[in-house]
């Protein structure tokens, strides 16, 4: 019976895919102006031997303790460094940042806030640490919880990582990039978490101060279509259409940004001609503003041949590179539980921050049953 509505549900979505028309891109948002699509839109890669350097920024971060009044988590950002296509180990700005953030709920001026104490694994990472004033988020903060709910404590963990992203983006163009190099952050260059804006602004200012090109490429992207689409399978579709099938290519313009937040020009890319993947790709708008086909030519051509490893084709070996150094295994947020629990103990303890704990733990035990 399960494997009968499994195959009904299967048909229902693969025919309800097929039906739907391509429409023009949506964003539900004024600041943001669509473009209707057009084949004349596509330019073509042409990958060349890497010439600049190539910076790549990913973070992650793992919860080690939760409860609805405290959060712990483990944040890591890491990033690395391609020079004429070689990875360059010699490094002024360090290949990887790691801290504890200690998230807690205290009560000012009759407003649930949640502040933060941040532990660095070395005193050489504290200038690629957000300051912790940033971190003080109110609960209710609607840019975090659309304004109904309150929003949960681990959201500040996640703050931390991408404000340290933003910083490790800066300190890299400014102290390894030349004019012309390219930085690439995991994701896009959107600010999506109060007081992230700045760090973002410092990153922008920094771009445009040394002449390195600050772009974004987004693993993942919610983009939707008027037809409800996804606005990238709608991208491949008019790809597939026009001979483009066999090709790397980049596709320009997608919609007239005005956001004040989101300093970018949008583009949608192909950086292999096998790659499975179109990827959302972001250029700083300052940047992308004056330039040429030629120039633009030239940052995807070095990002394509950087994304010639056949076990991702079309996906920047530099990103696969930083989001090994960055990620946080299970097995390592159990270990530092672990360490975090025998700690607590010897101070007689853990049994008061096991209470808090039980709050929320209930599930770990069904999940085992």
């Amino acid at each position: 019976m399960l494997n009968e509505t499994v195959r009904k549900a299967a048909a229902l979505l693969g025919a309800s895919i097929g039906e739907v028309g391509i429409g023009v891109p949506q964003f539900g948002d004024a600041r943001y102006e669509p473009v209707r699509f057009d084949a004349s839109n596509f330019r073509d890669i042409a990958v060349s031997r890497p010439s600049c350097t190539l910076a790549f920024v990913d973070g992650g971060n793992q919860e080690i303790l939760h409860a609805p009044d405290f959060s712990v988590q483990l944040v890591r950002v890491g990033s690395t460094l391609f020079r004429a296509g070689e990875r360059v180990s010699e490094r002024k700005v360090p290949g990887k940042v790691e801290f504890i953030c200690i998230a807690q709920a205290v009560s000012r001026d009759c407003e649930l806030m949640y502040e933060a104490t941040l532990l660095p694994f070395s005193n050489s990472f504290l200038p690629l640490m957000p300051e912790p004033s940033t971190l003080t988020l109110n609960s209710r903060d609607e840019q975090l919880s659309g304004g109904r709910f309150r929003t949960d404590i681990s959201v500040v963990g996640a703050a931390a990582r991408r404000f340290s992203e933003w910083l490790m983006l800066s300190a890299i163009m400014q102290d390894e990039l030349a004019p012309g190099d390219i930085a690439v952050r995991d994701g896009t260059l959107q600010s999506a978490v109060t007081n992230e804006s700045a760090l973002a602004g410092e990153a922008c200012d920094t771009a445009a101060r040394k002449g390195a090109i600050l772009t974004a490429l987004a693993k993942t992207s919610r983009l939707l279509t008027s037809t409800g689409m996804s606005l990238l399978a709608a991208v491949g579709r008019l790809a597939r259409g026009c001979g483009q099938s066999e090709k790397s290519w980049y596709y320009y313009p997608i919609v007239k940004n005005t956001h004040p937040e989101h300093r970018a020009e949008i583009f949608a890319c192909r950086l292999h001609p096998t790659a499975r993947y179109i990827f959302r790709f972001e250029i700083l708008r300052d940047q992308a503003a004056v330039m040429d086909h030629g120039e633009l030519d030239r940052v995807f051509s070095e990002l394509a041949a950087n994304s010639k490893d056949m076990a991702f084709p079309g996906y920047p070996y530099g990103l696969v590179d930083a989001d090994a150094l960055s990620r946080v295994k299970n097995s390592e947020r159990e270990m530092l539980s672990a360490l975090f629990a025998t700690a607590l103990a010897e101070r007689g303890e853990w049994e008061t921050v096991q209470r808090h704990l039980g709050a929320t733990d209930a599930h770990d035990i069904l999940d085992e049953l």
